[in-house]
């Protein structure tokens, strides 16, 4: 998968406004994270891009918000668990197995589960009524139906 360069999206007439800094210290955060990404007034979509300078010398856009607040930061701290190009970068290091798209993967298969779980119940609940229904109608459960060969 190719992920397109800021010169793809930037407009001449409307472009990209970089950000040294703001007032609840965002811009100054996601450089410590990691010194080669920028963030980006897009006067295009009047949101903000997180823009990373990578190794090849082209910038990339990681991802766009609306607002420039913390969530910015912890949904990069989410989304990127290495924090660098080696894992042991931050202290608050996390194996694959929690990573955030691991956490989603999980939380989607529990909901599968306890959806799962009451259809059985349903079924289980009806399938016991139906038994019960055929004993008291005296077909049982094991009854044979025949089907004359004339029905189409």
């Amino acid at each position: 998968m190719q992920i397109p360069a800021i010169k793809t999206w930037y407009d001449a007439r409307q472009g990209v406004i970089s950000l040294d800094g703001d007032v609840l210290g965002i811009v100054e955060r996601v450089k410590e994270i990691d010194p080669r990404l920028s963030i980006y007034y897009n006067e295009q979509t009047n949101g903000f891009d997180l823009v990373e300078s990578c190794l090849d010398g082209t910038d990339r856009l990681v991802f766009s918000v609306d607002e420039l607040d913390q969530r910015l930061v912890d949904r990069l701290l989410q989304a990127d668990h290495w924090g660098s190009d080696t894992p042991d970068h931050r202290d608050d290091f996390r194996p694959d197995s929690k990573d955030f798209a691991s956490e989603i993967d999980e939380s989607n298969e529990a909901l599968v589960r306890r959806f799962e779980e009451g259809v059985r119940e349903k079924l289980l609940d009806a399938g016991e009524r139906l038994a019960w229904a055929m004993e008291e109608d005296g077909q049982g459960v094991n009854a044979s139906i025949s089907v004359p060969k004339d029905v189409k």
